[in-house]
């Protein structure tokens, strides 16, 4: 239990980092969230539960293959806001957008013989 909260204390606190960096230093905190903090993080806590090399390793390498939908998000969402769309319509649009866009990956993917485990 102790160690679930550490987990949740200190990703907690590299959210909160990463937000008061994105204030100051808008290209740094790019450079930051950009890194696969959150890929990293689990893979850490993943091992420190004593999870097999394989189990890691399918982890890291199928957050991989899911990251071409993201760039639904992460190329429309800033250019919907530079175009003058609020952010309240932005937000959702594009988050929306992704998951539909990991939908149809996600199925592409497995009609083609990737295994999802």
């Amino acid at each position: 239990m102790m160690e679930n909260i550490l987990r949740v204390f200190i990703t907690s606190i590299i959210i909160f980092a990463l937000t008061e960096i994105a204030k100051r230093f808008s290209f740094l905190a790019a450079i930051v969230a950009s890194s696969p903090i959150a890929t990293i993080a689990t893979c850490f806590w993943l091992h420190s539960e004593n999870q097999s090399v394989e189990k890691i390793s399918t982890f890291a390498w199928q957050t991989t293959l899911l990251l071409p939908p993201s760039l639904i998000f992460f190329i429309g969402f800033p250019l919907a806001l530079k175009r003058g769309m609020s952010f309240w319509l932005a937000m959702p649009l594009f988050v929306g957008s992704m998951i539909i866009a990991y939908s149809l990956y996600i199925f592409i993917l497995r009609k083609c013989g990737f295994k999802f485990v």
